[in-house]
């Protein structure tokens, strides 16, 4: 068994053929997803677009009210940015840091073998949705055409917004902290 050369992963993950084609597979996703994000880091620095992930605090007015939605099953398009991670991917979730590499094509090997990762955790604010953890799935999921993430969300509601409506029976809903 073998790993691509310059992967600077291990190949004593691979068993089988099928984990050779899901590496394989993984890891030419990620090396089109980098070259997409850097070309994108030029166009946007041609034109004077931001190249990172819309923050949600660069975003947002000081939040009024949060509380837990629970475990809900969310469109990955809807997912637009992150709480703490802006520089690390590109406003289509592509990496946009070499650093991610190993993380992300473990993530895709992963989906791609059918295994099931546990939910993401999104801060909901409007229809918006902002990755607190998960960035990698997000990414990888985006990458695989994946239509819907499993997720954890918390809603937060700005001040001067109308409240969000809270769910009733939703683990944690009432008076939630988070």
């Amino acid at each position: 068994m073998f790993a691509p050369v310059g992967s600077g992963l291990s190949p004593d993950i691979m068993h089988d053929n099928h984990d050779i084609w899901a590496f394989d597979t993984a890891y030419r996703l990620y090396r089109r997803a980098r070259r997409r994000a850097r070309l994108g880091r030029v166009w946007r620095l041609l034109t004077g677009r931001r190249a990172g992930l819309p923050g949600l605090h660069d975003e947002m007015a000081p939040v009024r009210d949060r509380h837990a939605l629970g475990l809900r099953t969310i469109p990955v398009r809807q997912v637009y940015g992150s709480e703490g991670r802006s520089a690390d991917f590109d406003s289509a979730f592509r990496p946009l840091q070499e650093r991610t590499r190993h993380r992300w094509i473990a993530i895709a090997v992963a989906l791609l073998n059918g295994a099931t990762l546990p939910p993401v955790d999104l801060i909901q604010v409007g229809e918006r949705y902002y990755v607190r953890d998960g960035h990698h799935r997000v990414s990888a999921a985006r990458a695989l055409g994946q239509a819907e993430i499993d997720a954890s969300v918390v809603a937060w509601a700005p001040a001067g917004a109308p409240g969000v409506p809270k769910e009733t029976g939703a683990p944690g809903a009432a008076g939630c902290a988070c």
